[in-house]
């Protein structure tokens, strides 16, 4: 059975063809593109199941921002924070700065307007003050200047000047009486026209002599 030379062998391998690798060498190629293929399809599963559960985490956290009142696309990161309380720290700062300015303001004003008072020729002036009084006028006291201010007032009132009270036309003609003060300072003082200083006068003087008449006779 040995000898190939005997009529009647036969060969037993491959029936005497020389064995064929290229199918064997198909499906190898085969296996591996298959097996390539499972471990894509298993990573493409594994991504899939990442996003999946990254999406639903998003979702999650949109739900809790939403359900807390504050929206998930306005979400704070730490380092915003701390630079909002940076600048909420300046702006209290600058309003506690604007604050005190405000307050010294408020009192240089009420000192401004004690010191017109003062300057002024009003009766809130001289109210308090019986020296300046009696220096500028020659009466001794407040309460006895409307004395002499209440027996003259309705002809006071008939002597029509905007700018002037009674008790400033009086004090008027008594600061003409005490300083002899001319007609142009006293209307530069009062802010009026020296010839409407000097019709006060006049006027307030023939007031004065007609209220104290039995006085002064």
């Amino acid at each position: 059975m040995n000898d190939t030379n005997d009529p009647d062998w036969s060969p037993s391998v491959n029936l005497g063809y020389e064995k064929d690798t290229t199918n064997n060498e198909i499906s190898n190629s085969e296996r591996k593109n298959r097996a390539c293929e499972r471990e894509a399809a298993r990573s493409v599963d594994i991504h899939m199941e990442e996003f999946s559960a990254d999406i639903e985490a998003e979702i999650i956290d949109e739900e809790h921002n939403t359900d807390s009142g504050i929206p998930y696309e306005t979400a704070i990161e730490g380092k915003d924070v701390d630079e909002l309380m940076s600048n909420l720290e300046h702006l209290k700062c600058e309003n506690a700065s604007l604050q005190h300015e405000l307050s010294e303001s408020k009192k240089e004003i009420e000192s401004l307007k004690r010191t017109i008072e003062i300057l002024s020729w009003t009766e809130e002036s001289f109210r308090n003050d019986d020296k300046k009084l009696a220096h500028f006028t020659g009466v001794s006291s407040m309460p006895l200047f409307l004395l002499i201010l209440s027996r003259i007032s309705d002809s006071l009132s008939a002597i029509k000047v905007k700018r002037m009270n009674n008790f400033q036309k009086l004090l008027l003609t008594l600061m003409k009486l005490r300083t002899n003060a001319s007609f142009v300072g006293l209307g530069y003082r009062f802010g009026i026209h020296n010839h409407t200083a000097a019709t006060i006068f006049q006027e307030t003087i023939i007031a004065l002599e007609y209220a104290f008449r039995y006085v002064l006779h």
